[in-house]
């Protein structure tokens, strides 16, 4: 599978502009508090939904390619665990001095967008779903970091289908895809895009021998 070529290398301005003019044509037809009740709707149902992710382990591989001398390419195999309704761990195996903060890395990124329930730390603005994808602008509350998040949303299913964190250093971009295992919808793959002031890369996670854990019997 072809690397996604990362968004974030170019101006954003065209991108947030845009996104602008499709929020205010979403809001328009509605009022604003419908929005959010439909914002609040899909919320639930991405925690305690039947379509909501459930805990899992897997093995996962994961491929970089850096951009920018020395244009390594590396891949690195290892695990994956996830334990509703947010906690997320992954260990990958024989990485090099330099990439061993893509573990944390990674983690950080993937429990921001996974379930509502770290979106407490951000103040959200939503739009009314337009064509079953909900468009949400989150800013963080505690200056860090990240300066804003924009997350698009399937609402039917009630998954993180992008995400886009736009930092003091430039981008991150994430687009993830979704299958059934045994009922349930888990995440199987991942496309990331670094645009950032220390490493531009792309990285692809694909999730294999994916097995839900005991935890989805008492949710």
């Amino acid at each position: 599978m072809p690397f996604p070529t990362v968004p974030c290398y170019r101006s954003l301005a065209p991108a947030l502009a845009l996104g602008a003019i499709v929020l205010g044509l979403a809001i328009v037809p509605a009022r604003a508090d419908e929005c959010s009740s439909g914002f609040t709707a899909v919320a639930e149902k991405m925690q305690n939904g039947p379509s909501a992710m459930p805990s899992f382990s897997a093995g996962i591989r994961v491929r970089a390619r850096m951009h920018g001398f020395p244009f390594l390419g590396m891949t690195f195999n290892g695990t994956a665990t996830y334990e509703r309704p947010g906690n997320y761990l992954l260990a990958l195996e024989n990485l090099p001095r330099g990439a061993d903060k893509l573990e944390g890395f990674i983690h950080d990124l993937f429990a921001d967008i996974t379930t509502s329930d770290h979106w407490s730390a951000y103040d959200v603005s939503a739009g009314c779903a337009v064509r079953g994808q909900l468009l949400v602008h989150m800013t963080p509350k505690v200056a860090g970091d990240v300066k804003s998040l924009d997350l698009v949303i399937d609402a039917v299913a009630a998954h993180v289908v992008k995400a886009t964190f736009v930092r003091e250093d430039g981008c991150v971009t994430i687009d993830q895809r979704f299958a059934t295992v045994d009922g349930h919808d888990v995440i199987v793959h991942q496309d990331l895009g670094l645009a950032i002031a220390k490493a531009h890369a792309d990285i692809a996670a694909d999730y294999h021998d994916i097995n839900l854990t005991t935890v989805v019997a008492g949710r």
